[in-house]
């Protein structure tokens, strides 16, 4: 299985969405959003982003890597008898399934910092310093674990990597 999806699909990231509805309000309302504009939401989570769309009548395909997720936006679009608005799973880096150019609109509200483009950027950027670790990483309670037991912190006292682990990858 894909690391990623499995990742994804581990925690309840819909009960974050939930405080980042605004955020998928405010980037939509400034979009220009028409009847009709077909529109694709990479990383869609359950729909953040693509429900606002699809309430101003776009045609709206939201796209994220998690079942869980595609479940969930599917589950809200049902609830708000959109009918031009579907979620299905898909990895944002190979989107070899959907048609080139069928679509008016690519948005990414959240997805984007987790898709390939950290690697694209690097090539741009100078290398990080000796030492860097990455912030990707801080979710993997091992590796939390290992960075509090550096800083000399017994393990039975790591309920806080516990904590990160929920409430970041949750």
């Amino acid at each position: 299985m894909n690391p990623n999806k499995a990742l994804w699909e581990k925690s309840d990231f819909a009960r974050i969405a939930e405080t980042m509805r605004e955020s998928g309000a405010a980037l939509v309302a400034g979009l220009g959003i028409t009847p009709g504009l077909r529109t694709l939401d990479l990383g869609c989570g359950d729909g953040t982003t693509a429900l606002p769309a699809a309430k101003l009548g776009a045609e709206v395909l939201g796209v994220d890597i998690a079942s869980n997720l595609v479940d969930a936006g599917n589950r809200r679009v049902a609830a708000l008898d959109l009918k031009y608005c579907r979620f299905q799973e898909g990895d944002a880096s190979n989107l070899q399934d959907l048609q080139d150019d069928s679509f008016d609109l690519v948005v990414s509200i959240f997805g984007a910092m987790f898709a390939p483009i950290l690697t694209i950027s690097s090539a741009y950027s100078p290398p990080p310093p000796e030492g860097f670790v990455s912030p990707m990483t801080w979710g993997i309670e091992s590796n939390v674990s290992e960075r509090f037991g550096g800083a000399g912190i017994p393990e039975k006292q790591l309920c806080f990597a516990t904590f990160l682990r929920v409430t970041v990858m949750a």
